[in-house]
């Protein structure tokens, strides 16, 4: 009797125990599991929220870059009239070696010689004052682009992204599932690609900042070739005038013809219509006569 009253009592109190805390337990484990499988996101958005903030901090910094060195694109023009193209084009590749620049690119006919060419930016001034040799200067133009802040704040970006790019990468190594691994992949592919373009705008707004620009224009005097002066070619100038005035006659020609093919019938159509309307049969003028007493008789 008393065996059959414990079991009574263990069914009442025990079994219904072991119940709750067992659904307690695997609720608890569940909750655990998707902590963990969480981990990796959350802290994704907690890397990126941290490095947008570090580059905010940067980009508000530019203010005070004058203390770290302003960085400008310069630009200048020269031209000249020189007496020899040839001298004037080795002249020009000596005065560059000499700055410790180099020909970008170059252009000449049989009037006209144009170069242009790259200089470190600290011999920029002294180019554009050694251009004096070249010949007669006719112009001397320069210009300059501020891009500090552009330069820095690419700068920034460039290295957060590098943060990011490591931090994706030690997430990797710690990824336990394939669905997490497959994520961490496809940021790290979409990182390197970023890193990679403005990698590239940096190096060519680096170059753009390091090697000032110049070109040089020169030119011969008129009517002048490398063997000498040369008389105008007045048979050449006649043939010109000649076509012409044979171009304007025969534009006028057409002229007349239109008129006549064109002309012609919208004149008859004109003249039919003032016949039919307002001449012999005036059925418009007839109208008018007719509408006319009309009106005389409401208004009496």
């Amino acid at each position: 009797m008393e065996e059959k009253l414990q079991k009574a009592v263990f069914a009442v109190l025990i079994v219904p125990a072991l119940i709750f805390f067992s659904g307690c337990s695997k609720k608890f484990a569940g909750n655990a599991s998707k902590s963990l499988e969480s981990m990796y996101e959350s802290s994704f958005y907690t890397d990126s929220a941290s490095l947008t903030a570090t580059k905010t901090t940067s980009s508000e910094n530019l203010v005070d870059a004058d203390s770290i060195g302003r960085k400008l694109i310069r630009t200048g023009h020269i031209s000249v009239e020189v007496e020899s193209l040839a001298d004037t084009r080795d002249g020009v590749y000596s005065w560059v070696s000499a700055l410790g620049g180099f020909v970008f690119s170059s252009s000449e006919s049989a009037t006209r010689l144009s170069i242009t060419v790259r200089v470190p930016a600290k011999n920029f001034d002294k180019a554009m004052e050694n251009a004096k040799g070249m010949g007669q200067i006719k112009s001397k133009d320069v210009s300059s682009e501020d891009v500090t802040e552009q330069f820095y704040d690419l700068e920034t970006r460039l290295n957060t992204k590098k943060i990011l790019l490591e931090r994706y990468q030690s997430y990797l190594a710690k990824s336990a599932s394939v669905e997490d691994l497959l994520s961490i992949e496809a940021k790290i592919n979409d990182v390197t690609s970023d890193i990679e373009s403005m990698q590239g705008q940096m190096n060519r707004l680096s170059s753009s900042i390091e090697f000032s620009t110049i070109t040089v224009d020169a030119r011969l005097p008129p009517n002048t070739t490398e063997t000498g002066f040369v008389l105008p070619d007045t048979g050449a100038q006649f043939k010109e005038m000649f076509g012409n005035a044979a171009g304007f006659f025969n534009g006028l020609l057409f002229v007349v013809l239109y008129l006549l093919i064109f002309g012609i019938p919208v004149l008859m159509l004109l003249a039919l219509f003032w016949w039919l309307g307002f001449g012999k049969v005036g059925l418009i003028r007839k109208l008018f006569k007719k509408l006319t007493p009309e009106k005389e008789k409401k208004e009496k």
